[in-house]
């Protein structure tokens, strides 16, 4: 009776671990959801904030481009020009749409709330698949990446792409399209450290502050929520973002990234 009794309780006893550990797998999600949740309603309201400021600006943004490629194709069409002429015109044209480009691309980043969708990534991909992207013309900018080992991250991939092209794209620029990127990507403890260090003339002392906020700017074709919409990205994985700089010397962004950044009671669902 003694040892039949012993496995009833064991049995008991083995219900009641099963049903804790559902119990919190059922908590974890609620509270995954919640962060989320939380995190986007946080983000919206900063993006409201700024709308109306904004509204103004890009109308005026957009004018001088598209009266370059009104101009630009106007001379293509009316007058006999040689071919390398045309040519030049062409570029005008490529560089006006890119402007625009990036400008509206900048606003949707930073005015559009998407439900991130987080799965393992290899964060040397998302990288790479950034830069990529990045198609100036005469971009002479060369990109060095260094890493131990390819590490993954739970992310959404297409939102970490945008924050990592961003910063690539204003490293691009910041170096007038000619120099050097240097990558490094490291696991620190659950985490993934991010370091993108290019050797352009780096960031003026009192600018350096207000390179996060939104429409702050310095460039004469700058949107200002580029920089911005990357730090929202970081925040709502969880992440942080820092920056050093030295003058002539060059500017360091470092990203912090957890490499679960919604798991919670790992200790209870681990086998």
């Amino acid at each position: 009776m003694g040892e039949i009794k012993e496995i009833f309780t064991q049995e008991i006893s083995d219900d009641i671990v099963r049903d804790d550990i559902n119990d919190l797998e059922i908590k974890k999600e609620a509270i995954q959801l919640d962060i989320k949740d939380k995190i986007q309603e946080l983000l919206k309201a900063e993006r409201l904030a700024v709308l109306g400021e904004f509204s103004a600006r890009i109308n005026h943004d957009l004018r001088n481009p598209l009266s370059i490629i009104k101009n630009s194709t106007s001379m293509i069409k009316e007058r006999n020009l040689s071919l390398e002429q045309k040519v030049q015109q062409c570029d005008t044209i490529e560089r006006a749409i890119f402007r625009i480009t990036h400008q509206i691309e900048d606003v949707l980043d930073f005015v559009e709330l998407q439900n991130l969708e987080i799965k393992p990534c290899f964060v040397s991909q998302i990288i790479t698949n950034a830069w990529s992207e990045i198609r100036l013309p005469k971009n002479k900018t060369e990109l060095h990446m260094t890493y131990d080992k390819d590490v993954t991250i739970d992310c959404d991939q297409e939102q970490i792409k945008i924050a990592f092209k961003n910063i690539l794209l204003n490293a691009v620029q910041a170096m007038n399209y000619q120099g050097k990127i240097d990558i490094t990507i490291a696991e620190v403890a659950n985490q993934v450290q991010i370091e993108i260090e290019d050797n352009g003339p780096g960031i003026l002392e009192d600018v350096l502050p207000k390179i996060f906020d939104p429409l702050f700017t310095t460039k004469q074709t700058g949107t200002g929520l580029g920089l911005s919409s990357c730090n929202n990205i970081i925040k709502s994985h969880r992440g942080k973002i820092s920056v050093n700089t030295e003058i002539d010397r060059g500017t360091r962004f470092t990203i912090d990234l957890p490499m679960n950044p919604y798991q919670v009671f790992s200790k209870f669902t681990q086998k």
